[in-house]
C-alpha cells in the first residue's frame, strides 16, 4: 500500500504571495495503490512473459461511455509497465474474439463473474482458443467523484482490477489504484482524463511481487 500527498510548485505560490500578488495555491494530490490478493505461484513479470488483455468494464460506477475510458487507460497503464509484452485494449480483444462469436463470450464470463465472483472455467477454456495472451485483466470503476464544497473542488477515480490466468483458470491478483485531487474553485482544474491515467498507473504499480532477474518463464498452474 502506498499513499501520498504533494503539492505541485509550492514554493513557488509562497514565493509569489511573499511578494504581495494574489495567488491559488496548487493542487493537492494523492496516489495510492493496493495489492490485495496474489497466488502463490503468480509473479509481476509473468504478465511480461506472457501478456494480458483487458476485458470491458461492465460493472462499478458511472457511465458506460466512463468505464470504457477506464478500461482503455488500463490497457495503456499495462503498456507502459510492460513496454514488450503484448498488451490488448478492450476494443481490440473484442474485435479479435467476434469472427469466432466469442466476444459475447467475455462478455458473458464478465457480467457472471460480476454475480457469482467465480470464473467459468468452460468460458475461459474457449477464450484461450481465440487470444494469445496468457491473462485477462478484469476491472471495476469504483469511484468517479466530482463535486464542490467548501471553496474547492474535490476529483477521485478509483478502479478495482484483478489478473486471470487463462492457463490455470483462476485469479492469480487483485488491487486497486486511485488518484485524488483538491483544488480551488478558482483554478483551470485537473483534466478527469488525468485521474483516470493516474488511477490505472497505481493499480498497474501494484502487480506483483516483482522477482526480477529470476524470471525466464511463466508460472506453473
Amino acid at each position: 500500500m502506498r499513499g501520498l500527498w504533494w503539492r505541485a510548485g509550492a514554493a513557488m505560490a509562497i514565493a509569489v504571495m511573499a511578494s504581495g500578488c494574489p495567488a491559488a495555491l496548487p493542487p493537492e494530490v494523492r496516489v495510492d495503490h493496493q495489492s490485495q490478493f496474489v497466488a502463490p505461484s503468480f509473479f509481476r513479470e509473468a504478465v511480461g512473459i506472457g501478456g494480458v488483455a483487458v476485458l470491458p468494464f461492465l460493472g462499478g460506477v458511472g457511465p458506460e461511455g466512463i468505464r470504457t475510458d477506464a478500461a482503455f487507460e488500463l490497457a495503456q497503464a499495462y503498456h507502459r509497465a510492460f513496454p514488450r509484452a503484448t498488451v490488448i485494449t478492450k476494443d481490440d480483444l473484442l474485435r479479435m474474439l467476434r469472427p469466432a462469436g466469442l466476444d459475447q463470450v467475455a462478455i458473458q464470463l464478465v457480467r457472471e463473474y460480476e454475480t457469482t465472483q467465480k470464473l467459468d472455467p468452460v468460458m475461459l477454456l474457449r477464450l484461450q482458443q481465440g487470444v494469445s495472451v496468457r491473462y485477462l485483466a478484469y476491472g471495476r470503476l469504483e469511484r468517479y467523484v466530482e463535486r464542490d464544497a467548501d471553496g474547492k473542488r474535490r476529483k477521485e477515480v478509483e478502479l478495482y482490477t484483478e489478473l486471470w490466468d487463462i492457463t490455470c483458470k483462476q485469479v492469480v491478483w487483485a488491487g486497486s489504484g486511485s488518484y485524488r485531487v483538491v483544488e480551488s474553485l478558482q483554478q483551470a482544474g485537473t483534466p478527469m482524463g488525468e485521474l483516470f491515467v493516474g488511477a490505472a498507473t497505481e493499480a498497474v504499480a501494484a502487480v506483483g511481487p516483482s522477482i526480477g532477474k529470476k524470471a525466464a518463464n511463466a508460472p506453473s498452474c
